[in-house]
C-alpha cells in the first residue's frame, strides 16, 4: 500500500495498492456497512502527511477513531456544533468558528450572505436550491444582511480605524432582527473607506424603509441564516480559540453537525476553506512559487451534516483548486431530496467515482454500470446424458446485469468488500481492511 494523490477508498486486491478513484468519490453505504471503520477512517489516516483535513460527521465517533494519528500530523480541532461531543485525550482543542473573521471586503460578506441563506433554508427544510417566494426573499436579504455581516467584521473595524473589535457573528446575530441596531451598522459603513461599503449602506438603508411587512420578511429570511450561533455550542466563546482561516492550513478540523439549525456553520466553513483555498492556489500560481498542499474534505452523510449548495460546482472543479472531496449518503436519494432531481442527478454524475458497500440497494447505479459494460455474444451448449453436444445457441446481450454487481455480503473471516464504479464504469471488487490494519500497516511503514 501507498498513500495516493486521491481519497483512499479501498485496496486494489490485484495490486495490494489503494485504489484511484481519481480526485474526488462519494461513498454509498447503507446504516451498519462499516463505512466509517471501513472507508471513512482510513481515508483520513491515509492522507499525505502535508495534507490538511475538515472531517464533518454527525456524530463524534471518527474523532476518536482517527484523532491518536491526526496529532501526529499537526494540531487537532474539534468544533461541535451538536453541543454533546466529548473531546478525546491526548492534545486535541475546542475550537469555535466565526465567519466574518474571513471576510477581506464586501463582496465576501455577500458571498457569505448568501451562503448562510441558502443553508438556513436547507435548516429548516427546503431544498438546496431555493425557488419561487423563496428565491425571491433569498435575493431581497443578501444585499441587506452582507451588509450586516461586514459592519460587524473585525476586517471593517479595521478600516475605519477602531481600535475595538466589532463584535463579529455575535454582533450580526443580535443586529439582524433588531431594526434599531441597524443604525449603528449604517454608520459603521459610512465610515469605511472599503470599496463596496456605500452600495452596502445603501442597500441596508433601503431596507429598514420598507413597510413593515416587507420589512418583516425579509428580517424573517435572514434570521435563519444566523440561526446557528444563537446556540451556546456554536457561538464564540472567549475562553475558547476562534478558528482564524490560517488555522485551516495545517492539521485536523473536525466539524460534529448534527443537522438541524447548526448546519449553516458547517456549510460557511467548508464555502470559506474552499474560497481561501481557490485565492491561495491561484495566487501561488501567478508568482510561480509552490501551492499549498491539497486540502481533504470528508464529509459524512453529507445531505445532512452539510447540505453544500456548490458541492456540484466543487466535484467538477476542485482538483485543480486543490481540493479533494471524499462526501457519504445511506443512498443516492438523498441526492435528489435535498439538492432536488436534477441536482441529485447531476451530483451523481459528478463525481469520478462511486464507492458502493454492502446492502447498497441503488439500482440507478449498478443498472448504469450494468448498461455500460456493453453488449456481448453468448454461445449456449445442449447436452445429451452422455455428454454429447445436441445444439448450440447463440444470443447477444448484455455483458452485466444489475445483480452481477450488487457487493456480496461478507461472511468469512476477510475484510469487507466495496464495489468501485468509476466513471459509470464498473472498477471491480475492493478490499476494506479495516481502519486497524490500516494502522497496523503505517506503523510499519514508519520503522
Amino acid at each position: 500500500m501507498t498513500v495516493t494523490d486521491s481519497p483512499y477508498v479501498g485496496i486494489d486486491p490485484a495490486t495490494g495498492r489503494p485504489a484511484d478513484p481519481g480526485p474526488h468519490a462519494l461513498l454509498v453505504a447503507p446504516t451498519g456497512a462499516g463505512k466509517s471503520f471501513g472507508v471513512l477512517g482510513p481515508a483520513i489516516a491515509m492522507r499525505p502527511a502535508h495534507w490538511p483535513a475538515i472531517v464533518v460527521s454527525s456524530k463524534d465517533d471518527l474523532v476518536h477513531l482517527t484523532c491518536a494519528d491526526a496529532l501526529t500530523r499537526g494540531p487537532v480541532r474539534v468544533l461541535d456544533l451538536s453541543g454533546f461531543a466529548v473531546l478525546p485525550d491526548g492534545g486535541a482543542d475546542w475550537v469555535r468558528y466565526d465567519p466574518t473573521t474571513a471576510l477581506r471586503g464586501v463582496d465576501d460578506a455577500a458571498d457569505l450572505a448568501t451562503d448562510l441563506l441558502r443553508a438556513g433554508g436547507v435548516a429548516a427544510g427546503a431544498a438546496t436550491g431555493p425557488s419561487g417566494d423563496s428565491a425571491e426573499w433569498i435575493s431581497r436579504a443578501i444585499a441587506p444582511l452582507a451588509a450586516i455581516l461586514w459592519a460587524a467584521s473585525d476586517a471593517s473595524a479595521k478600516a475605519r480605524r477602531d481600535a475595538k473589535s466589532a463584535g463579529g457573528i455575535a454582533a450580526a446575530v443580535l443586529t439582524v432582527g433588531d431594526v434599531a441596531r441597524w443604525k449603528l451598522a449604517i454608520d459603521r459603513l459610512r465610515a469605511d473607506p472599503t470599496a463596496g461599503t456605500e452600495s452596502a449602506e445603501a442597500a441596508l438603508t433601503a431596507t429598514a424603509a420598507l413597510d413593515a411587512k416587507l420589512l418583516g420578511s425579509v428580517i424573517a429570511t435572514m434570521v435563519p441564516a444566523v440561526l446557528p450561533w444563537t446556540r451556546l455550542a456554536v457561538r464564540p466563546d472567549e475562553a475558547i480559540h476562534t478558528l482564524g482561516p490560517r488555522d485551516l492550513l495545517t492539521g485536523t478540523t473536525y466539524v460534529i453537525s448534527p443537522g438541524g439549525p447548526a448546519t449553516g456553520a458547517a456549510v460557511a466553513l467548508l464555502t470559506q476553506s474552499v474560497l481561501m483555498w481557490r485565492r491561495a492556489t491561484s495566487a501561488a500560481r501567478a508568482k510561480g512559487v509552490a501551492e499549498p498542499p491539497p486540502l481533504l474534505l470528508v464529509v459524512d452523510e453529507v445531505a445532512n451534516t452539510a447540505p453544500l449548495p456548490d458541492l456540484g460546482r466543487w466535484v467538477t472543479e476542485a482538483r485543480g483548486l486543490g481540493i479533494r472531496v471524499l462526501a457519504a449518503v445511506q443512498t443516492t436519494a438523498q441526492l435528489r431530496e435535498r439538492w432536488g432531481t436534477a441536482g441529485g442527478e447531476v451530483l451523481e454524475r459528478a463525481f469520478p467515482s462511486i464507492l458502493a458497500l454492502e446492502g447498497c440497494a441503488d439500482q440507478d447505479v449498478l443498472e448504469t454500470a450494468a448498461r455500460n459494460a456493453g453488449m456481448v455474444d453468448r454461445e449456449s451448449v445442449t447436452t445429451d446424458a452422455d455428454g454429447r453436444v445436441i445444439s448450440r445457441t447463440k444470443s447477444h446481450g448484455p455483458a452485466l446485469d444489475a445483480s452481477d454487481l450488487v457487493v456480496p455480503q461478507t461472511t468469512g473471516p476477510g475484510p469487507r468488500r466495496g464495489r468501485l464504479i468509476r466513471g459509470q464504469f464498473d472498477a471491480g471488487l475492493l478490499d476494506l481492511p479495516g481502519y486497524d490494519v490500516i494502522m497496523k500497516w503505517k506503523a510499519g511503514q514508519s520503522k
